[in-house]
């Protein structure tokens, strides 16, 4: 038998499943045929054998003995599908959650960059650590524990302002809104007491200016010795430079230029030269080389040779330029003459003293040897006196004394009086010479 057609098989095989004998519309309906396309087929499996029509009028079908042969030699394949065209499959629906407080915590850390850096503390870490011990309901109760994480404290007052605003109706705590607000100008006061360091701060050079940045990429000696190697000053001198006036810091050099702002404008507004000195003296520009004064002085030189104190527009060759050199070339000079006055007058003074002393030493050097000669001619004529009757001596006493007549004998007192005068001359003369040798030799005094 010929192969039938897989539409036609489709219509035999839905019939023969059928309980009871059924109409081509009714096949239609299961296998997804128009009926007129079913009787056709119906036509074409009864030429075959295969059904036959129980009704003429009802126009039933049914299948034969030899059409449910033919099927069950097929395999008894069941019967196919029908291919309903229904409506499209719709994907299924993506069911949106609401992330939780924990989430919403570490996506603002991420997105500031917590635990980027290798010191850093895991961002990972903090979570577990504020899960663990905080309440993510209790802003006080986070800022506690990231502070206990040892958290910086800029990057805390970041992560909680941003934290605080995805909790709706969340008011921050008074004395957790003091931290956030007020927290900086309580280190600013504490810096300025001295009770914790200042945060270094940042510059950025722009067109050669030193301007304040806190994400500069130089600190104030590093934006110095840039700006001085630009106007042409060599890596040495620009690092010696940059190194000296960063110690001043940049409000003492701000001070600096304030105060010679009248020194270096076009028009003196009464301004006299006495009153430009005081100024200098205040700042310690005018102090002697051991008060470290001269070593302003020469940097404000070196700033004025690398045209560092050169105002906006002002060319090399400005005027207020030269005219603040020549002022202090002359102040300079005018230091170097005081220093020599005062040195003149010293040396004069000196000098004086040691006229002074030596006229006194030798008075006191002719004393000594009168003393000296007395004691010796005492000594002598004791010792010669002995053993000479009693009734002899105070005549000899008397020819050696130079007098006539008799001799008092002096008592022990009187000579002890002369004895210690004699040494108190002695002494007097070692002291004079030793402060003699100080003062011409810069020796060191004999004690």
């Amino acid at each position: 038998m010929a192969e039938i057609k897989e539409r036609t098989l489709k219509v035999l095989q839905a019939l023969s499943q059928a309980t009871e004998p059924a109409r081509p519309s009714q096949i239609g309906e299961i296998i997804g045929e128009k009926p007129i396309d079913v009787g056709r087929f119906l036509a074409e499996l009864l030429k075959t054998g295969l059904v036959e029509k129980t009704g003429e009028e009802q126009n039933l079908w049914t299948v034969t003995e030899k059409g449910t042969e033919y099927l069950s030699n097929l395999g008894n394949q069941p019967v196919s599908q029908p291919h309903v065209t229904g409506p499209v499959p719709q994907p299924p629906e993506t069911i949106s959650t609401v992330p939780s407080q924990t989430d919403l915590f570490r996506s603002i850390g991420e997105n500031l960059g917590v635990g980027a850096k290798k010191s850093d503390v895991r961002l990972d870490a903090l979570i577990y650590y504020i899960q663990r011990t905080a309440n993510l309901d209790d802003l006080g109760s986070v800022w506690n524990a990231l502070t206990e994480m040892g958290v910086a404290n800029d990057v805390k007052k970041r992560w909680v302002k941003i934290y605080a605003q995805t909790i709706p109706g969340k008011r921050i705590p008074e004395e957790l809104k003091e931290k956030l607000e007020i927290g900086q100008e309580t280190d600013k006061v504490k810096s300025e007491a001295g009770e914790i360091q200042p945060k270094p701060k940042r510059f950025s050079v722009i067109s050669g200016e030193i301007m304040g940045d806190p994400e500069g990429d130089y600190n104030f000696k590093e934006a110095l010795q840039y700006v001085a190697q630009q106007r042409g000053a060599s890596p040495d001198d620009a690092g010696s430079m940059a190194l000296a006036l960063s110690k001043m810091g940049p409000e003492m050099l701000t001070t600096i230029l304030a105060a010679m702002t009248p020194l270096i404008s076009k028009e003196k507004e009464g301004g006299s030269t006495l009153e430009m000195i005081q100024t200098l003296k205040e700042l310690g520009l005018l102090g002697k080389t051991s008060e470290g004064g001269s070593s302003l002085l020469d940097q404000v030189a070196k700033l004025t040779e690398l045209g560092l104190l050169k105002k906006p527009g002002e060319g090399e060759g400005s005027e207020t330029i030269r005219a603040l050199e020549t002022q202090i070339k002359e102040l300079s000079e005018s230091l170097k003459k005081q220093e020599m006055d005062t040195m003149r007058n010293a040396v004069v003074a000196l000098s004086n003293q040691l006229g002074d002393l030596r006229k006194e030493m030798s008075e006191q050097g002719k004393l000594e040897g009168r003393y000296g000669l007395m004691q010796q001619a005492m000594t002598s004529i004791d010792n010669q006196l002995t053993g000479i009757r009693t009734d002899a001596k105070p005549f000899v006493m008397g020819m050696t004394s130079g007098g006539g007549g008799e001799s008092r004998q002096r008592s022990p007192e009187e000579k002890a009086a002369i004895v210690k005068g004699l040494k108190g001359a002695v002494a007097r003369e070692r002291k004079a010479r030793a402060l003699e040798d100080e003062l011409l030799f810069g020796g060191k005094p004999q004690g």
